[in-house]
């Protein structure tokens, strides 16, 4: 699995529709008003994305989602891969136990 920085709406908007109401707030944050405070990062498996995480950075503090179906295996490696690319500090909002990482 590789670690990438999205930049297609298409086809962050294709994986994301897998489960709507798990992931509204990051359909919603791919609307033109809010793309340009958004980072995409994924996690894909050949050339498909097998996660997504947000990093929204219009507040003061930025924002991190990181929501996952259970289970959360691949949203753990996906936010391991990431961590560097973080900001120092940010909010965040993710599924389970992934506040561990």
């Amino acid at each position: 699995m590789t670690a990438v920085c999205l930049h297609d709406k298409q086809e962050i908007e294709a994986f994301l529709r897998g489960n709507t109401y798990l992931h509204l707030y990051e359909i919603g944050d791919l609307d033109d008003f809010f793309w340009q405070y958004t980072t995409w990062y994924a996690q894909k498996e050949e050339q498909s994305i097998a996660q997504v995480a947000l990093l929204y950075s219009a507040p003061a503090m930025p924002v991190l989602l990181g929501i996952s179906d259970e289970p959360t295996d691949r949203m753990q490696t996906l936010l391991r891969s990431i961590i560097h690319l973080l900001p120092t500090r940010f909010y965040a909002h993710l599924s389970g136990n992934l506040a561990t990482v």
